[in-house]
């Protein structure tokens, strides 16, 4: 256990959580201060993990991961991340074509793109030509809400 995960805990005391720790016979690989939080999504739908320990926290929700330290700004952003993908105002964009891979986090503000899937180096935003040249490869995307029956992708990121 860490101030991280009992932090984390508290914040989200209002969410279904199954917490695994070294303590458990499947997860003794972890380190003694570390803890594994699965946030179940009500609907069924993919789960979101905190993966948390005394240097910082990794949030993983389908494709997406991003790492935080233990700065407050840190936490507030982990914070806000979470709610934002809890509150499906966040989703996840992944976008093969060509066997590469592309991973965005999005939000009605932007797109942060998971730097290791960027293999096109593509900035779709910037170039408007980049969903037609996906489609034209028969590239294939996939959007994951936390609920997708209250949020639906931008119409900008559909494949022509």
């Amino acid at each position: 256990m860490n101030q991280i995960s009992e932090m984390m805990k508290d914040f989200l005391k209002e969410e279904e959580l199954e917490v695994f720790s070294p303590l458990m016979p499947a997860f003794t690989s972890l380190h003694q201060n570390e803890e594994i939080l699965a946030v179940i999504n009500p609907v069924g739908l993919e789960n979101l993990y905190l993966q948390t320990c005394s240097s910082g926290a990794i949030l993983s929700f389908g494709n997406w991961t991003q790492e935080y330290g233990t700065s407050q700004e840190d936490l507030a952003d982990l914070k806000s991340d979470v709610d934002r993908i809890l509150n499906s105002e966040m989703y996840v964009w992944s976008v093969v074509a060509s066997n590469k891979m592309m991973v965005g986090l999005v939000s009605h503000e932007d797109i942060r793109y998971l730097d290791k899937t960027n293999q096109m180096g593509m900035d779709f935003m910037s170039t408007p030509q980049f969903l037609e040249s996906v489609a034209k490869e028969h590239g294939t995307q996939d959007f994951l809400f936390w609920n997708p029956e209250i949020a639906r992708p931008e119409s900008r990121l559909f494949l022509c």
